[in-house]
Order: C-alpha cells, then structure tokens, then sequence
C-alpha cells in the first residue's frame, strides 16, 4: 500500500472506488485505468432511428460498474475530476467536428427523485467539470442544463432496446429559458453522459432538441455498454 493511501485509510477510512483497497477514492492503479481510455465512435446494435453521432472512451466492464455506481450512488464526488478528463476527448471529438461556431454542452438530465437522492445531479456537475477542462485547453464550452424529464418513467434496468425507446418516447422536453438561450448563440449542442446503453435516452434528447429546432452535433459518454440484438444467444455484459 502506498504510504499516503494508507494515511487516508487511518485519517478517514477511505477506500478506493475501483478495487476496494483502503486509501484514496482511486488508487494509483485504479486512477490508470481510469485515466487510459481510447476515443471512438460508438454504435449501439440496433441503432435507434435519430441517435446523433456518438463517442465513447471505452467499455463498461472492468472497474466501470463499481466506479460509475460510486459516483453515483454513494456520493463519491471526488471522481468527477478524473471521470471529467476521461470524458473531455469524447466530448472535444464531436464538438470539433461540429458545423457551427461554437458548441454547448448539455447534460443528459437525471429524474428528480434520483437528483434528490443522489443530493446532486451527477451528470450536470460531469458537465461542469468537463467545461472547466475545455477552458483549459482554449474552448469555450458553457454549460447548459437544457433537458428535463417531462414525464414518469419507469426504471430502465432490465429493459430491452425497444422497451427503453418506448419507455423514454417523448420523456425528454427542453426547457424554454434554456431554449431561448440556444437560441440566441446559434451553437451546436453536444450531449454528455456518463454512459450509454441502447442509446434510447441520446435519442430522445437529440428528437427534443432537434424538434426545438436546435442543432445536436452528436453525444459523448465515457464508456458503453457492450449490446447484442435481442433475442441474440449472447447477453450484454
């Protein structure tokens, strides 16, 4: 165990998101791993008819399930620095293709009961993390919380490609200060999450925006789950 690890553990108990070992909320392996990831576009299967261009750093298997939960479950906020720079060349690789002056960074919008439980809206304060790292390499990428959830839905664990379409079918709404606020800069919106699945939630979002009339230049998570067709013999992991 590295010496300041186990400080941490003797000072505050902690324990790493990844792998569990007593110390920091990411161990020196850990932070590696989370740190490595390569950029590529990333195609659910199926595809949903209307899902934007998507980039993603990686898988999610290994160390993601844990790590995302930690974050999101349980409050460990500390992550979203590191979670943040492995999103940023996802995100930087849709907004620089992107056809328009400037882009926008929206943040897939979280149910509120999950905000209130959470006591944050973990995909935002991603968002904002991420902003802080454009500006740092020359972008300007404001932060616009544009999406709500307009209506009920059920949890998504568990549900297939066609029922999380069907689930999430006109869900997604774009609130009307955000609206006029797209408006008026005439920026391309890049979507952000943490992760995709069927990518049923990117495509209601982009069919919310793009019904507004706002451009969606694609979306970016940091890991993907891997998919298969179903009634495919093998399963997602």
């Amino acid at each position: 165990m590295h010496l300041g690890d186990a400080f941490l553990d003797l000072l505050l108990g902690g324990s790493c998101a990844g792998c569990g070992r007593p110390g920091r909320r990411l161990c020196v392996r850990c932070a590696e791993t989370v740190a490595e990831g390569q950029t590529q576009d990333h195609w659910p299967d199926p595809v949903p008819e209307g899902l934007p261009r998507l980039a993603v750093t990686g898988s999610y298997e290994g160390l993601w399930p844990t790590v995302l939960a930690e974050y999101k479950e349980h409050r460990a906020w500390g992550l979203a620095r590191p979670l943040a720079t492995r999103l940023w060349p996802a995100v930087a690789r849709i907004g620089a293709e992107a056809e328009a002056d400037c882009c926008v960074l929206v943040p897939m919008p979280s149910r509120a009961a999950a905000v209130r439980e959470r006591g944050h809206d973990t995909t935002a304060v991603l968002a904002r993390a991420v902003s802080r790292i454009a500006y740092g390499f020359g972008w300007s990428l404001p932060v616009v919380r544009a999406l709500r959830v307009a209506r009920p839905v059920a949890d998504s664990a568990g549900l297939g490609a066609t029922q999380r379409m069907e689930n999430l079918h006109h869900a997604i709404a774009v609130r009307s200060g955000a609206l006029a606020r797209l408006r008026r800069c005439g920026a391309a919106v890049v979507l952000c999450d943490d992760l995709v699945t069927t990518g049923a939630s990117m495509t209601e979002a982009t069919r919310a925006l793009t019904s507004a009339g706002i451009e969606v230049a694609g979306g970016a998570a940091i890991v993907a789950t891997r998919r298969h067709r179903e009634g495919s013999p093998t399963q997602a992991h």
